[in-house]
């Protein structure tokens, strides 16, 4: 993992653009349909999950040796410029890749990614989607006859 799984080191969301462009109805009414979507359809817990599972089988599979995940580690928690003069203590240190994995291993970091995520959705539906008029999940479902003839496809 790096900063794209946590937001406590820079910043607190404050984003220049956005925050000078939302304030004009016409965007800020786009912007909370686009985000809605991206909330609705791909940055939610299914998705998320599968995203995160997926990816950790193709990087925690050693074959005849070390994993992905084995060598990711050894750089970066293991890097020797991490015991030099070049880098800042209270940004790294040797063995701290794992620091905020609840069980201090890989397996950890997926769950903390997870749970990163959700709080993530817990703020942009908090903070960003503010149109509270809006439904809170649309809805769709199949009202067509039976078989799903394709030019008879029809929902409600």
């Amino acid at each position: 993992t790096d900063l794209t799984w946590a937001d406590r080191f820079f910043g607190r969301g404050n984003e220049p653009f956005r925050d000078r462009v939302l304030p004009f109805a016409e965007f800020n009414k786009e912007y909370q349909n686009a985000l809605r979507e991206l909330r609705d359809l791909l940055f939610n817990p299914e998705q998320i999950d599968l995203l995160i599972d997926e990816a950790a089988a193709l990087i925690d599979t050693p074959a005849d040796g070390p994993s992905m995940v084995d060598a990711d580690r050894a750089l970066w928690d293991y890097n020797p410029i991490l015991v030099s003069r070049y880098v800042i203590d209270e940004r790294a240190r040797w063995g701290e890749f794992y620091k905020y994995s609840p069980t201090g291993d890989f397996r950890g970091m997926m769950a903390y990614m997870k749970s990163w995520a959700r709080s993530r959705m817990a703020w942009i539906d908090q903070t960003l989607l503010t149109d509270r008029g809006a439904p809170a999940k649309p809805s769709v479902a199949y009202t067509g006859p039976a078989g799903y003839p394709a030019d008879a496809l029809t929902f409600t």
